[in-house]
């Protein structure tokens, strides 16, 4: 009987530490946000959407600004709409991924207006958000390798057969590397077309949120305390555009209003689909994401 527990045991150990190394290895290529909460806290971040997390690259930040003094280097702590409106939750989640002694942190905001939306049927006042019980904000520990809470708690989002396609790989610096490009125009269309129709349901589900907006502006006050806050609107496609201004009118000034009394900047890219373009409508195509990267570097030196 000794001896029977034993190889039990044995086994559980050795498919127990198999698996650890295959996370630790190829952790990336089977989850989109894994990577995130198996790497060390971070003195400087980039915040926001599924815009801000395939279209600001952590690598090209750290290359362009690598002397203007900045404690780098810099991690992509963004995810999708679905998870990270802008509120208290996240704000949380952030400070528990931040370095709690940064002095000279730089933080990129990657705000849309619909991450200062709320659902309609919650109540951001009692504590009612739609985002609760998602990751980021149903982990406790963001910094362990392998990380088993996260396995634990989102084991529903690997994707196994991912591993095999390789179609999105989270980079250890937090960016998402979307490979699934649009092989056609009309490929292209099909995938905008996509996201018109969530829009159109996300406006008759959600409207504007004063507590998201006052959070928003409590998240910026309190990363101000660890270093340089700037703020960045990323382009999409113009068609998107005046869905925007529906569900969210006059977002720019609103913005630029909370720029100015908080003294940071704010770079509005949304017309320069054309220049940095997408693979959907609503994410910069990877093949110009080190370029949009670049060029918001450049604003951020010289203003």
């Amino acid at each position: 009987m000794k001896q029977f527990i034993k190889k039990i045991v044995i086994i559980i150990l050795l498919v127990f530490t198999l698996f650890s190394f295959f996370l630790i290895s190829y952790g990336g290529f089977i989850d989109s946000f894994y990577v995130k909460f198996t790497t060390p806290k971070a003195s400087s971040m980039i915040i926001g959407d599924s815009r801000g997390l395939t279209g600001i690259r952590p690598d090209i930040i750290n290359e362009e600004l690598k002397n203007e003094g900045y404690e780098l280097p810099i991690t992509n702590y963004c995810f999708t709409i679905a998870q990270a409106p802008i509120g208290p939750l996240y704000r949380e989640s952030i400070l528990k991924k931040l370095k709690t002694n940064t002095k000279n942190g730089l933080f990129i905001i990657s705000i849309s207006p619909l991450m200062l939306l709320s659902e309609n049927d919650h109540n951001n006042y009692k504590g009612e958000f739609v985002e609760a019980g998602l990751s980021p904000h149903n982990m406790q520990i963001v910094d362990m390798n392998p990380n088993y809470e996260y396995l634990i708690k989102n084991y529903s989002s690997f994707h196994f057969k991912a591993f095999l396609r390789k179609n999105l790989i989270l980079q250890k610096n937090g960016w998402l590397q979307d490979n699934n490009l649009p092989s056609t125009e009309a490929d292209y269309k099909k995938r905008r077309d996509w996201w018109i129709n969530s829009y159109n349901n996300f406006e008759k589900k959600y409207s504007i949120s004063k507590y998201r907006l006052a959070s928003f502006d409590t998240l910026i006050k309190t990363l101000k305390q660890y270093g340089e806050v700037h703020l960045a609107r990323l382009p999409v496609d113009s068609i998107f555009l005046p869905l925007e201004e529906s569900m969210y009118p006059n977002f720019d000034k609103l913005i630029d209003s909370l720029s100015s009394k908080n003294n940071i900047n704010y770079f509005n890219y949304k017309h320069e689909s054309e220049i940095y373009k997408t693979l959907d409508g609503m994410h910069i195509s990877k093949i110009y994401s080190d370029k949009f990267t670049k060029s918001l570097c450049d604003s951020i030196v010289h203003n």
